[in-house]
């Protein structure tokens, strides 16, 4: 393999240690290597890239095949592409435009993508995940990472167990958002197949939702003129013993429907407290204690 001579003044932003010798990858070759940082010069289309503790430098508008590296960090530079990436601890950063066609698996590294840029199924173990203005990537799942989407960014589904969602302004989440103990805040967002929690709190302010907002013990709030096509539904919590013996009570918890909320039907088990704003719209009301909008909600 032809191995270039360490380049200086090498984006260290991107290969973090400077002292680390560098491969730069040619044309048409794979780059596989045990400690080195892999770099791709802008424009140039390589191979497969492999290297067990080094960074990934992907230069703007260069494509690679399969990006593989267990503990160094990956970047796309604009326009850059790829067809898979995994790294075990990580971080993945797409630029502008950038694009990867299938996969990243990341297990403890956050994943960012750059305005307009384009991934397959981000799936991490803990790591976050971030899609800046207009990317769009097809799920995303992670176990306690937490996710956030900026304007006008779109995601099929996202599974988290414990990490939050957020989704911004414009926005769109085409499959299910469904966390354990993770929060969901969506602000003038459309959410195709709505929202279910174990514990995490809902907030929809603005926006529309065109599925059902589903938790256990979580707290829902309705603001802004939202719409909600489905049902809010807070369910009861099964603990799966005989009879629900040696399961904890269900906690108290609440539903607001805020000024000009539209929503579909309530079904609510016995200690939730509901409070309806006198402009909000809603559909057949199924347990509950419903409250004065005023009075106090915290």
């Amino acid at each position: 393999m032809f191995r270039k001579p360490l380049v200086t003044l090498i984006t260290l932003s991107a290969i973090q240690c400077a002292s680390a010798s560098v491969l730069v990858v040619s044309s048409g070759e794979d780059g596989d290597t045990t400690s080195d940082n892999i770099q791709v010069m802008g424009g140039v289309s390589v191979g497969d890239l492999d290297t067990s503790s080094g960074s990934v430098l992907m230069g703007p508008g260069s494509r690679a095949g399969v990006i593989d590296t267990a503990s160094g960090s990956v970047t796309l530079e604009t326009a850059a592409q790829a067809k898979s990436i995994d790294t075990a601890s990580g971080s993945v950063r797409l630029g502008a435009k950038a694009l990867v066609l299938g996969t990243i698996d990341v297990a403890s590294g956050a994943v960012t993508l750059g305005a307009g840029a384009s991934a397959g199924v981000i799936d991490t173990g803990s790591g976050s995940v971030s899609l800046a203005e207009n990317a769009v990537c097809r799920d995303i799942d992670t176990g306690s990472g937490s996710v956030s989407l900026a304007r006008g960014a779109q995601s099929g589904g996202i599974d988290t167990g414990s990490g939050s969602v957020s989704v911004d302004s414009g926005a769109r989440v085409l499959g299910p958002i469904d966390t354990g103990s993770g929060s969901v805040n969506a602000t003038g967002a459309t959410l195709q197949r709505g929202v279910d929690t174990g514990s995490g709190n809902i907030s929809i302010g603005g926006g529309t939702v065109l599925g059902d907002l589903v938790t256990t013990t979580g707290r829902i709030e309705i603001m802004g003129g939202t719409r909600v096509n489905g049902n809010i539904t807070v369910r009861e919590n099964k603990c799966g013993g005989w009879f629900n013996v040696g399961c904890d009570a269900t906690p108290e918890t609440q539903v607001v429907l805020g000024p000009g909320a539209v929503v579909g039907n309530l079904n609510l088990r016995d200690n939730v407290f509901l409070y309806v704003h006198p402009s909000a719209k809603f559909g057949r009301i199924t347990g509950g204690e419903r409250r004065a909008y005023e009075a106090e909600r915290n």
